[in-house]
């Protein structure tokens, strides 16, 4: 396993389990004809403060997520959001 994702599962592992990465809605809509579930993952494990909500989603093209992390390194490795709602198994 990459060591990158093999960190970022870690971090999400944590943050499931200490409840600072949490599922706080799911739902559905059309996009280029299919059906598509949006996640909204909450997240506090980068800064307590001020507390994030990102989208995380499963296109046909493959997962995007609205953070940072993925944006800058999404097209290499998943971020922590995306391997969250992956180990859910509500995919």
């Amino acid at each position: 396993m990459n060591g990158e994702i093999a960190k970022r599962l870690l971090k999400a592992a944590r943050g499931a389990e200490t409840g600072d990465i949490r599922l706080r809605d799911r739902f559905t809509v059309r996009h280029n004809g299919q059906l598509v579930t949006i996640f909204e993952v909450w997240s506090c494990q980068t800064n307590r403060r001020n507390p994030r909500t990102y989208q995380v989603v499963h296109l046909p093209k493959g997962w995007r997520c609205t953070c940072p992390d993925f944006e800058k390194h999404g097209e290499k490795f998943p971020c922590k959001h995306i391997l969250y709602v992956q180990a859910l198994g509500e995919v």
